[in-house]
């Protein structure tokens, strides 16, 4: 799913963004985080394996990154620690966009402002 994100941002934002998918082991995550984007995009389990990475990129952005978690309803215990470092990790974005597992969107996105 995670790989659907860059289409779709092409498709509703018009080539807006610059996005990069963080996937991968973690010489390939840092490779992708090094990349100057305007959006990156992640899976669940990042967020707690690389969560000082992520700060760092987002930081750097001063406020105008947007973090996209995809499947983020692993994440709905408010305990766990991949929620806490979402929750840390959330300071430094300017947006936050989350999706539940679905095969297509077929509307277009929308971001959630602090």
């Amino acid at each position: 799913m995670v790989a659907e994100w860059p289409q779709d941002f092409a498709k509703f934002k018009n080539g807006l963004y610059k996005v990069v998918v963080v996937s991968g082991e973690a010489r390939q995550k840092r490779t992708a985080l090094a990349t100057t984007a305007d959006v990156y995009i992640t899976n669940y389990e990042t967020p707690v394996s690389m969560e000082a990475e992520l700060r760092s990129v987002l930081q750097r952005h001063g406020n105008r990154a947007m973090l996209v978690v995809d499947e983020s309803f692993f994440a709905k215990s408010l305990d766990a620690k991949r929620t806490r470092a979402l929750r840390r990790l959330r300071e430094w974005c300017g947006h936050a966009m989350s999706s539940l597992a679905r095969r297509r969107r077929t509307r277009p996105m929308t971001s959630f402002s602090k």
